[in-house]
């Protein structure tokens, strides 16, 4: 890569980190309005606000080859799909999962591919799991309780494609 295109994507990249920290400052300001919201009809708008900025962070990681941060709005951005459908309904934990989620997109979206530690992937995989039990109707005591390396059981947990 010469330099003329170094300096290119170096200007993608910080594009992308500001489009991805609003997207993202946009979805924890909108979980606490649903937080706090008791209107049925506030709800289901906000839940639609969700689900539109889960999606376009997704196709933000995705056009700039930001796998990690896309892998983990996939099941994201189900979850808010399964909400509007009324498949799954929100509890008080479900946010706990939802915060966390969003902690770590905050955290993950000035890292570049290839500073991923071997750590980071095993907690972005952790996070999809509970993420795709959630949209599942997995029980949230199993969703949002995070593993130690000695609790994990695999022969009972579901077998699923590797993500790289």
């Amino acid at each position: 890569m010469d330099k003329k295109d170094n300096e290119f994507q170096k200007r993608i990249q910080a594009t992308f980190r500001i489009e991805a920290e609003e997207h993202l400052h946009a979805f924890s300001a909108g979980l606490i309005e649903l937080e706090k919201t008791q209107s049925e009809k506030k709800k289901t708008e906000l839940v639609e606000v969700l689900f539109r900025e889960v999606h376009s962070l997704k196709g933000a990681a995705r056009s700039v080859d930001q796998k990690d941060i896309e892998y983990v709005c996939q099941p994201l951005e189900s979850i808010f799909s399964s909400l509007k459908r009324g498949e799954i309904t929100l509890s008080p934990l479900s946010f706990d999962l939802f915060y966390e989620t969003a902690e770590w997109l905050s955290k993950h979206i000035v890292i570049s591919g290839s500073e991923h530690t071997d750590a980071s992937r095993q907690n972005r995989q952790e996070l999809i799991q509970r993420l795709k039990e959630m949209v599942s109707g997995k029980s949230f005591a199993s969703v949002l309780q995070k593993p130690s390396a000695g609790d994990i059981e695999t022969s009972h947990l579901p077998q699923s494609d590797p993500i790289p």
